[in-house]
């Protein structure tokens, strides 16, 4: 089992998510250049003017900083009773969890090292496989963030063990993450009656792909054979695109 740390609020993390996931992005279908209500919940409008009034990273970065400071100052005891949450709720269930997860994608064994877990105030929690972290959303609650446990933990697992295998397939880099990302439909299969509500990831290149998954899977195929038939079904669409 791998120990999942959930750390107290870092403006420092927090403020790394900002950089790669909204200063340095844009999202045009809110009729803005930086903000994006669907990404950034808790920026309010002064903030995000602020923030596109100038062009310099470090700036956005500053101005980010403070805004965050200021608000972790404020609403500390929720942001403190939200970390308290996930992680007195994680204690329930994490033993079934890996038992569940190692059995699906049939690990004998896995990296065991510890994962930090960090609270973001976006709406974007990214992770990274090599430095053993990922974030969860703050704004979304304890059923929400749950999903983002066993989310991104699936990633992890998968990742951990099978990465290697789909390069050596000739896997490219998109492809590999779309098979990661399609495996996160077995959550609603493996923990139905875990899950507050139901996982609802919905990239639209891995659709294809959890039909597969979902259906092999009724047939009891060993795990092996569904990874295989998405690499095949991968490479037979990518030489007929």
């Amino acid at each position: 089992m791998i120990k999942i740390i959930f750390h107290e609020y870092s403006v420092e993390k927090d403020k790394y998510n900002y950089t790669i996931n909204y200063l340095d992005r844009q999202f045009y279908d809110y009729g803005r250049t930086t903000i994006n209500r669907n990404i950034a919940p808790i920026i309010w409008d002064d903030i995000a003017n602020a923030i596109e009034s100038t062009d310099d990273l470090n700036s956005k970065q500053g101005i980010v900083a403070s805004f965050l400071k200021d608000y972790s100052d404020k609403h500390i005891l929720a942001i403190s009773l939200s970390q308290s949450a996930i992680s007195k709720y994680w204690k329930t269930i994490e033993t079934d969890y890996f038992v569940e997860a190692a059995k699906f994608f049939d690990l004998d064994d896995y990296d065991s090292r510890p994962i930090s877990v960090y609270l973001t105030t976006l709406n974007r929690c990214p992770y990274h496989i090599q430095q053993r972290f990922f974030f969860i959303p703050f704004s979304a609650g304890l059923p929400r963030q749950s999903i983002v446990v066993m989310h991104e933990l699936f990633h992890f697992l998968f990742l951990g063990k099978y990465e290697s295998y789909l390069q050596q397939c000739n896997m490219s880099h998109n492809d590999i993450m779309d098979i990661n990302e399609s495996f996160v439909c077995m959550l609603n299969v493996l923990f139905r009656d875990t899950l507050m509500i139901p996982e609802q990831d919905n990239k639209p290149s891995a659709e294809p792909l959890k039909e597969r998954i979902i259906k092999m899977h009724s047939r009891n195929a060993p795990f092996r054979d569904i990874l295989d038939d998405l690499i095949s079904y991968k490479k037979t669409t990518n030489l007929n695109s």
